[in-house]
């Protein structure tokens, strides 16, 4: 993946999500779940189109060898997701954000930028699936400036609260059709 400069104003944020099901599963739970949302929002000339998809090599962290992987890049239109009033102030493809993503399961890298915007904003993610329960300490091996300058957001599928707006009941993991989990599912998992 294409590495970025960092800015001072950057943020280095990692979410720990664990999940009662193993890398492998969450692979094929990850690739449907990516699939059905972009089918979910796309429609009307909004949602997501998919520009390239195909097996590329990279590296996906600095100073790491390149890899086989999954390459995309899409286009994400959000338009029709900003009041009209906005829409109208922005100029053209304010509201378009290109993802390119270099997907080597366990480790995915993806970046979203606006190319209006150039280099003044992006997103760059990084994200390591591994085993075991959100007990690795620093799982992408920060050192430095960038290891004290990372948030760290420990997030429970079941225990946390959501916002009522957001809430599915067939999404629910309380009410799972595998195997529903209870207040202490990660003691048990």
């Amino acid at each position: 993946m294409p590495r970025t400069e960092e800015l001072e104003t950057s943020r280095i944020i990692e979410f720990q999500v664990p999940l009662p099901v193993d890398v492998d599963a969450f692979q094929v739970g990850h690739r449907y779940t990516v699939a059905e949302v972009s089918k979910q929002e796309t429609g009307g000339g909004e949602g997501v189109e998919i520009i390239v998809n195909e097996p590329a090599e990279a590296s996906l962290a600095a100073g790491k060898p390149e890899q086989k992987c999954q390459y995309t890049h899409k286009v994400i239109y959000l338009a029709t997701k900003v009041p009209a009033f906005i829409r109208m102030l922005a100029p053209s493809g304010s509201f378009e954000v290109h993802e390119w993503c270099w997907n080597a399961h366990p480790t995915i890298g993806t970046l979203y930028r606006n190319t209006n915007w150039k280099d003044a904003f992006f997103i760059e993610i990084t994200t390591v699936n591994k085993p075991g329960n959100a007990d690795i300490e620093n799982v992408h091996n920060l050192t430095g400036q960038r290891l004290a300058k990372r948030e760290l957001d420990k997030i429970d599928i079941v225990n946390d609260s959501i916002d009522p707006a957001d809430y599915k009941e067939e999404y629910d993991p309380k009410k799972y059709d595998h195997g529903a989990l209870n207040e202490n599912w990660q003691e048990s998992s």
